[in-house]
């Protein structure tokens, strides 16, 4: 009795579907049920049924818990695999030194420009405030349709002047990222551009590294996972919270006016960018801390 208690509690309470499974095969043969019943009711073979009884019978409840296998064998040891995390850990750092160090003291032969993607830009209801009369709420549509396609938008935050240029385009393949870098290349035709960027695949193409090299342009790559030290990340949010939230724009060309507008605006106040989270804890790191794993 006490057995069929238990049984009940686990068939309850299980999250395992393993032990959910096995635990309500042995239930069900514990009250008389046949082979050929609980083979038909759980749809699993027979074997299957006398395995489990079997082996609850043998080792009890321990028998239901699945028994994961630890998959291959490591092919490295436990030294390697520290080397390479060291490895990892230090790469880390530099990238992340080098770009703060970008951002305290720029360049005085050029400037730093931090690129990005922004999007996909969907025709979609978007959640949000916005500002409307007393009593006329605004409402969104309760079912729509995307039948438009996406479109992206390419941009670069001029840390001098802290204005944003961007493009809005069908695709974000390496050919519109070339694109923009050439245009940046040519409203600043006499000094160096120093380019930060995530390792999107686009960025690190074999054309866009050639364009660089021919170019006096620094292609100067994020850690991996470190989205947050891009500093038109922030702008983004930005974008997003003005220009989009609580809109519903039914064509592209309503939204890419309304994303205009707000970088126009934007443009008009715009300060240089300085004080890049001088507050934070990454300005004292000397290794890599284990929060940030």
């Amino acid at each position: 009795m006490e057995e069929g208690r238990k049984l009940q509690r686990v068939t309850r309470t299980a999250k395992d579907p393993v032990r959910l499974r096995r635990a309500i095969v042995v239930l069900m043969s514990g009250q008389g049920q046949s082979v050929r019943d609980i083979t038909s009711l759980m749809q699993v073979s027979e074997d299957y049924v006398r395995d489990v009884i079997h082996a609850f019978n043998g080792r009890g409840f321990a028998a239901l818990d699945p028994k994961w296998s630890g998959g291959r064998s490591r092919t490295i040891g436990e030294a390697i695999r520290e080397r390479i995390c060291l490895i990892a850990r230090t790469a880390f750092l530099v990238k992340m030194q080098r770009i703060l160090d970008l951002y305290d003291h720029p360049p005085d032969d050029g400037r730093v420009i931090c690129v990005d993607e922004f999007g996909p830009l969907n025709l979609m209801p978007r959640k949000g405030k916005a500002w409307r009369s007393a009593g006329s709420p605004h409402r969104l549509r309760a079912t729509y349709n995307r039948r438009h396609g996406v479109m992206h938008m390419l941009a670069a935050l001029d840390l001098t002047t802290g204005k944003i240029h961007y493009r809005i385009r069908r695709r974000k393949r390496h050919a519109e990222f070339l694109d923009l870098l050439k245009t940046l290349r040519a409203r600043w035709p006499d000094q160096r551009l120093y380019l930060v960027m995530d390792n999107f695949s686009p960025h690190r193409h074999p054309d866009v590294r050639e364009w660089a090299a021919d170019n006096d342009a620094e292609l100067v790559f994020l850690p991996t996972y470190s989205s947050w030290l891009n500093w038109i990340e922030a702008e983004f949010a930005a974008l997003r919270y003005f220009a989009l939230n609580g809109t519903d724009h039914r064509t592209h060309t309503e939204q890419n006016a309304a994303i205009a507008s707000f970088i126009r605006w934007r443009n008009a106040r715009a300060q240089p960018k300085t004080g890049f989270a001088t507050d934070s804890p990454i300005r004292t790191w000397t290794h890599y801390p284990a929060m940030a794993a």
